[in-house]
């Protein structure tokens, strides 16, 4: 009765009375968790709710409430677009993708797909005790996120986190793939709020950049910069704000294909397949970005993907993801790409994955390149390198092609 009274002007009558079928044991616990709320908070409204309940990982709720939550929210505010991208979900919530759970099965089954197929990482020197992440290269430099306090620069604090915000670095990179002598990447894109991740376009002109929004943790905007060269000391200009998506939806990890054509990125915006999934959006001629889409359930899941990468042939795409057949938590995985369709999913293996996260995998050659991961359990990441080994193994499913696991 509560779900009609808000919305008997909104959603037609015959697909209310499938919804209250639906959704009677999930809505009525959505509804005992906000009644508990308002009677802690007399400030409580749906914002709050959408914000803090309102997220996959809540675990008074399951997937399918967290979705139905959401629904309720989006009609209390009366927000048309996103009801519409949310009853799109719900249409789809049937078909999600099980996650694996990395069993010892999960764990044989893929080492049975990567036979002859193993990593061999290592230490960078970069590390801290607190946060590195890896990006991408910028001319002979890799760029990594870190929120360690290093040398002058200033490290500012996260009041609605408690930690310490990201700065952008650039690395020097030897000839065994160390990394040393972090300086700040650019003081005209450094903020004092959290430093997303970032990408460039092929003549590194151009950079497509994210940051937390400092009203909303955990939120990411994307931007975009010039490289202004007409000076003795070129820097990044012509700095703006792309609005990609509607407001209180998050944009991350971007990445630009190597012809400069496309966009990758991750979203928790409604209507995919649920939590983060991965998009892609065209860059048009004058460097605009057209409308985006999602990438597909053989790439998406029920859980988060971010870090998507392709290869510079177009022909493989490599982003970590919670779901598929999943070690655990954030695993690296390739999807080969046949014109705008994305295949099956393949986890690279335990050689690299690990039960933690592991992320932002990135080439450097055919055999080499870096990974980011918390193998150590320590709530921070470290920078590893990896070198791979026995690749004249292909996978038993085809998609591995002429023995070389980068496609290139």
């Amino acid at each position: 009765s509560f779900l009609r009274l808000h919305t008997l002007d909104i959603v037609p009558f015959n697909f209310l009375s499938i919804l209250e079928i639906l959704i009677l044991v999930e809505f009525t616990t959505a509804l005992t968790i906000w009644s508990t709320a308002l009677l802690a908070d007399p400030e409580f409204s749906p914002n709050w709710a959408f914000k803090d309940i309102g997220t996959p990982s809540w675990s008074r709720l399951t997937t399918s409430g967290w979705l139905f939550t959401q629904l309720a929210i989006a009609v209390l505010n009366f927000d048309i677009k996103t009801l519409f991208l949310l009853l799109i979900n719900l249409l789809s919530f049937g078909q999600e993708p099980k996650r694996s759970e990395g069993s010892e099965a999960v764990i044989n089954a893929i080492n049975k797909n990567t036979k002859g197929i193993t990593f061999i990482t290592g230490d960078t020197g970069i590390n801290s005790e607190l946060n590195e992440i890896g990006t991408t290269f910028f001319k002979n430099k890799y760029i990594i996120l870190s929120n360690k306090k290093r040398r002058h620069y200033e490290t500012t604090l996260n009041e609605k986190t408690n930690t310490y915000n990201n700065n952008l670095y650039c690395v020097d990179v030897d000839k065994d793939g160390n990394l040393s002598f972090p300086l700040l990447f650019s003081k005209d894109l450094d903020s004092k709020n959290d430093e997303g991740s970032l990408t460039f376009s092929s003549d590194q002109k151009t950079i497509f950049f994210t940051q937390e929004n400092p009203e909303k943790a955990n939120q990411y905007e994307l931007y975009s910069a010039q490289l202004d060269t007409t000076t003795n000391r070129p820097f990044w200009g012509n700095i703006k704000k792309i609005d990609l998506l509607p407001e209180n939806y998050s944009v991350e990890t971007p990445s630009i294909s190597n012809d400069g054509t496309k966009l990758y990125f991750a979203s928790n915006i409604p209507g995919g397949y649920w939590g983060y999934d991965l998009y892609v959006a065209e860059i048009k001629p004058d460097g605009t970005l057209g409308e985006y889409r999602n990438l597909g359930k053989n790439v998406n899941t029920k859980e988060d993907e971010k870090y998507p990468n392709v290869t510079p042939d177009n022909k493989h795409l490599y982003f970590s993801s919670k779901g598929h057949l999943n070690v655990g938590e954030y695993d690296v995985f390739r999807s080969s790409i046949v014109g705008n369709d994305y295949l099956e999913a393949l986890n690279l293996g335990n050689t690299l994955n690990s039960r933690r996260d592991d992320l932002a995998f990135v080439l450097v050659d055919n055999n080499k390149g870096y990974v980011s991961s918390d193998k150590s359990n320590a709530g921070n990441f470290d920078i590893l390198k990896f070198e791979i080994k026995q690749l004249e193994n292909q996978f038993e499913t085809g998609h591995f092609i002429e023995g070389s696991l980068l496609g290139i």
